[in-house]
């Protein structure tokens, strides 16, 4: 049997006799008990023991003939009704914990291990927005949890700003409430990898990058992080906003690609100060 398949019964609470039971009785018509336990290798002195606790969970269907025979649920009514009963206990959990008084320390900064994990968390921030959301990210780091998170506050936060980064230069998104960067190369020169910046509700805030030597992101409410964070979004987004209206002005200015425009220590070519 699938190994992974075992583990991952496992966390529905399955035995590893109930995983196989339930996998060969699928490849099987209606059967005998003796039938199953030959079939799935479980020894013939457990087999009636499996099949008691899976007909109780309503997993196994048993005839009422003599002999009995056993059948199972489909695969999609298994995952349906193993879905059932996690929302039931997750919403035993909510109820429980409500009652819980909580504290939380605003000061402390907080690790975030991985990309899978940011990802989940910024789905997770995404779903209790309620006040104002400001983002920078890459478009190749949006998982479809999150895309969907964003069209839905995009419709209904006045305070919503995006600043999108792509490796490809492509800032379709399906709402038009965002921002594209432009200048990916030199960001990823200054990084040393893509990254994100969100803040939620101007309480909290989830950054870091993701780089080939491993991911480095943080989430806090500390208020100082937070405001520095925002701010860097606003007036990412005042820059590029400007940069759009004034197009033609901005490129004779800066150059066709707007490369001028990080020359913020004003030297000239030649290395002297503009002002000297």
């Amino acid at each position: 049997m699938d190994p992974e398949l075992t583990d991952l019964f496992k966390q529905f609470h399955f035995s590893k006799y109930e995983s196989q039971c339930y996998v060969t009785m699928l490849q099987l018509p209606a059967s005998t008990g003796y039938e199953i336990a030959k079939r799935s290798g479980i020894p013939r002195s457990k087999i009636y023991e499996v099949l008691n606790r899976m007909t109780e969970r309503g997993i196994v269907l048993a005839s009422k003939s003599d002999p009995t025979y056993y059948n199972v649920i489909s695969a999609d009514e298994l995952v349906t009704t193993l879905g059932h009963q996690a929302s039931a206990q997750l919403a035993r959990i909510k109820t429980r914990l409500a009652n819980v008084e909580t504290k939380k320390d605003g000061e402390l900064i907080y690790s975030i291990p991985n990309r899978k994990q940011t990802q989940d968390k910024l789905s997770d921030l995404l779903a209790h927005c309620e006040k104002s959301f400001y983002l920078q990210i890459w478009k190749e780091d949006i998982s479809s949890d999150i895309l969907g998170e964003l069209t839905r506050l995009s419709k209904i936060l006045d305070h919503f700003v995006v600043i999108l980064f792509s490796n490809r230069h492509d800032y379709h998104m399906p709402f038009t409430r965002v921002y594209p960067h432009w200048f990916e190369r030199d960001k990823l020169l200054d990084f040393g990898g893509r990254w994100v910046n969100a803040v939620i509700d101007g309480a909290e805030v989830l950054y870091g990058t993701f780089g080939d030597e491993g991911d480095d992101v943080i989430y806090t409410r500390n208020h100082s992080f937070v405001f520095i964070a925002q701010e860097y979004v606003i007036h990412d987004a005042y820059d590029l906003r400007t940069l759009e209206t004034l197009d033609a002005a901005a490129k004779k200015a800066f150059g066709p690609d707007l490369e001028g425009v990080r020359d913020i220590y004003m030297m000239d070519r030649k290395g002297k100060n503009a002002h000297d």
